[in-house]
Formats: structure tokens, C-alpha cells, sequence
């Protein structure tokens, strides 16, 4: 044992002989140490939330772009205008007129419309109008596929006033205005394959488990909405003077939008109130409200609602007065109870969040939602948006502008894509509860032009 004690003092001896200066590490420097390690760990973990931030990003960018060219060829393959060859609704099946697609080339679609002889003139609708999309239920198995019927409107409503026989056939020239323009399959990206087993009506009769399983893959789709840039007067029977054989002006909207789970859910408008708001009665406030349950789909489906401008901060530029640089704050989910006396409406406060965009179905303008506040009930929300909106960009006046503002310019009927839903309220008629990020991803506007 001693022999033993002696040979580790004489090695340990020897080692400080041989290093002098060498010393362990303090305590101090230890610490210092662990926090320079600290904080390099920091920054390399900050890094893979920033990359995959980007990565989404570039992703979605990825699908826009892919979106909004298929959405371009599609349109400029199928869609087409009329040429004017005869009466809408009573051409033969092989006219070209069969083809229409467009809504806001001949028909302009309103409450006031109470008669349509085959001899009658037609204002154009240079209004906003969505292309027919096809969707599916959130339970594809028992429904199938269903169509969104942007228009909102009653085919059956339609027809009366150009049919005398309600038993007649709808006559295919007023079908394409009815029907879905671009089915599920090809408006999904990647698009599907045709799905196995579905009826001539569109319902599911039968499993296709590889066809289901891809669409629970599918994250992206597109919408496309329209506006005639200029207006002109056609005839359905191309009498003097009627433009009907001109080319026409197409401002395009290619909205790509976004499902971020395979079971996320969307509310339906309910096409019953459709025609609130009238668009030749804007100043009426829209009774808005979704259809039941077992209406949702499983891709974004667009609403027509309404928001309230304020009345003291739009500006029409002059000699004398400037913009005032200002963004526009609106109101969303109650209009100008002093002007209307309408009830809030919760449901419409709640479907606009941060990052929303919106189209004005009159104007055409694209807004964004930079900021929102809510009251305390959460029937109101204020949505300061990304621009100043000033008089002239709301100024209408039939199309044409009067230097003023009336009361049915100050309250605006816009298209929105609503958030998904998680649930409904019971004690609001079961109206759906939104949550979640907006659906739109990004709203590309192009020029279109089309020759009949």
C-alpha cells in the first residue's frame, strides 16, 4: 500500500515537471463555455422552423403557379362567348351558342328580371361572377359530388319566365349557365383521376378505395371569376346595333386555394336567401346563413356577403384634397343599423380573419385583410385592410360614376372563401363555427380576351 502511494505522488510529481503551466478548466469557464454551446444550439434549432416556414411557403407558391396556368388553359380551352347565331335557350345542340359560359356576357341575373321573350334585349353584367365549380360532400360515399351554384340561384326560378310549360326541358343554352363548368377532378392539383362507380347524377354507387385515398392527398384546388371589362347591349336576335358579334374583355380571377387536412370541412352558402343581396338593390342587407350539416364540402367554396364602408373617411381626390394615406378599416357582420335597421350576424364577422382576401363584386378590386378587431359579442368585426379606399374606386353609379356616394355604394357585396370549419353553434341555428387560416392562398388577375 505505501509502494503504491509512493508511485502516484512521484507520477503526479513527474507530469507537473514535464507541464508547469498546465491547470484544469474553472468553474467560471465552464459556464462560459455551456453558454456560448447554449447559444449556438439556439440559433441551429431556430433555423429548421424558419426552413420549413419557407419550405411551405415555396410549396404553396409552387402550387399557385401550377394552379393558376392549369386554370388558364382550362378557361381559354372551354369557355367561350356567344356569337349571336340564335335565341338563347332554343338554338339547335350544335351552335356554338351551346357553349356559353360566361354569365356576365348576356344574362344579367336579377330579381327585376320578370320576363324573357326570345325577342328581348339584354344588358351585360359587368359584375364580378364566379365560374361553375364542382365539389364533393365531406361524406363522398353517401352524396357524391355536388355543385357549389355560385350564382345562387334556382334553375327552376330561371326557367319560368322563358318557358311557358313548366314540364318543358331546360334548353342546353341556359344549362351551361346551371351546370358545373370544371368538374372536381381536373380543379384539384395534382388533378384525379376519374372515380369508378358514379351514377349519371353524380352519386357514389360503389367503392373506388385508390380513387379516395388519392384525394385525401390532395391539398390545393383553384376557382376562377370573371368580369367583363367593358359593357355593351346584345340581342338574342343580333338585331341592329346589338355588339353581340364583338369580341369581349375578360378580367380573370385565378384563386388558388388551400385544405390543410384530408378532413377538414366547409360550410354552403344557403341559395334560398341567394338573391339578398339584389344587385340592383344593394342597399338591402343580405340575410346570410349555411346550409345544414350534411351540406359541407371538403374543398373552399365561396360566399357572397356583404361589408359596410365608413362613411366619413372616403375621399374623393381633387385639386384641394389628397389621399389621405390611410388604410381603409371596414365593417364586417353588421350593416348601418341607422340606415337599415338590420340585426348583426355573427356568422359573417367570424369568416374574415388576418391574411383574408376578398373580391368586389361590383368594382372588381381585390383587398386584403391586414388587421381585424372584434367587439365583445363578436357579431362586429373591423377589418382594416392592406389599401385607402377612395370615392372613385366605389363611386358606381350604374357603372358610370355621379362624383358622389349613394347608400347603396357605402354597402359592398364582395366575394370571400371562408375559413373551414370545426363545429356549429347551437344557439345561432347550428351556423357553422370557422377557425383556422384562410383558405386563399393567392388571387392572380389576368387579361382575357374572347372572340365568339
Amino acid at each position: 500500500m505505501t509502494s503504491d502511494l509512493r508511485f502516484d505522488r512521484d507520477r503526479r510529481h513527474t507530469w507537473a515537471r514535464i507541464h508547469p503551466n498546465r491547470r484544469g478548466f474553472s468553474l467560471i469557464e465552464m459556464m462560459i463555455a455551456i453558454v456560448i454551446l447554449g447559444l449556438g444550439l439556439i440559433m441551429v434549432a431556430t433555423m429548421f422552423p424558419v426552413a420549413w416556414g419557407r419550405a411551405r411557403r415555396l410549396q404553396e407558391f409552387t402550387s399557385q403557379v401550377s394552379c393558376t396556368s392549369i386554370a388558364e388553359t382550362t378557361v381559354n380551352l372551354q369557355m367561350h362567348v356567344d356569337d349571336g347565331a340564335g335565341p338563347i335557350g332554343f338554338v339547335p345542340n350544335d351552335s356554338p351558342s351551346d357553349r356559353i359560359s360566361f354569365a356576365g356576357d348576356q344574362i344579367l341575373l336579377s330579381k327585376r328580371q320578370n320576363a324573357f321573350p326570345p325577342n328581348a334585349f339584354l344588358d351585360a353584367d359587368s359584375r364580378v361572377h364566379p365560374l361553375h365549380m364542382e365539389n364533393i360532400r365531406v361524406k363522398p360515399d353517401e352524396a357524391g359530388f355536388v355543385f357549389e351554384n355560385p350564382y345562387m340561384l334556382d334553375p327552376n326560378d330561371l326557367l319560368q319566365p322563358v318557358l311557358s310549360d313548366p314540364e318543358a326541358v331546360l334548353p342546353k343554352g341556359w344549362k351551361t349557365y346551371l351546370e358545373p363548368q370544371v368538374l372536381l377532378i381536373d380543379r384539384v392539383y395534382p388533378p384525379l383521376p376519374p372515380r369508378e362507380n358514379v351514377s349519371d347524377s353524380g352519386v357514389f354507387d360503389g367503392e373506388d378505395p385508390r380513387w379516395r385515398a388519392a384525394l385525401d392527398t390532395r391539398r390545393f384546388c383553384w376557382a376562377v371569376f370573371h368580369k367583363l371589362d367593358e359593357e355593351y347591349v346584345a340581342s338574342v336576335n343580333n338585331s341592329p346595333g346589338s355588339q353581340i358579334g364583338k369580341k369581349r374583355q375578360f378580367k380573370m380571377y385565378y384563386v388558388t386555394l388551400r385544405r390543410t387536412g384530408a378532413t377538414h370541412r366547409f360550410a354552403r352558402q344557403d341559395t334560398e336567401l341567394a338573391l339578398l343581396p339584389d344587385p340592383d338593390q344593394r342597399s338591402e342587407p343580405a340575410n346570410v346563413q349555411a346550409f345544414d350539416e350534411d351540406e359541407d364540402l371538403l374543398f373552399p367554396v365561396a360566399w357572397r356577403v356583404q361589408i359596410l364602408l365608413p362613411r366619413d373617411s372616403i375621399v374623393f381626390p381633387d385639386a384641394t384634397t389628397d389621399p389621405t394615406g390611410v388604410r381603409t378599416e371596414v365593417m364586417a357582420g353588421m350593416t348601418d343599423a341607422a340606415e337599415s335597421g338590420t340585426e348583426t350576424n355573427e356568422l359573417v364577422a367570424t369568416m374574415f380573419r388576418r391574411g383574408t382576401q376578398f373580391i368586389d363584386e361590383v368594382n372588381g378590386r381585390v383587398y386584403r385583410v391586414q388587421k381585424v378587431r372584434t367587439n365583445g359579442n363578436g357579431d362586429l368585426a373591423f377589418l382594416t385592410l392592406d389599401s385607402e379606399i377612395l370615392g372613385p374606386d366605389v363611386d358606381d353609379g350604374e357603372f358610370a360614376g355621379n362624383g358622389r356616394l349613394e347608400s347603396d355604394e357605402f354597402l359592398r357585396t364582395v366575394w370571400v372563401f371562408p375559413p373551414r370549419v370545426i363545429g356549429r353553434d347551437s344557439s345561432n341555428n347550428d351556423q357553422p363555427l370557422f377557425a383556422g387560416r384562410p383558405p386563399v392562398v393567392a388571387i392572380e388577375t389576368r387579361s382575357l380576351t374572347k372572340f365568339p
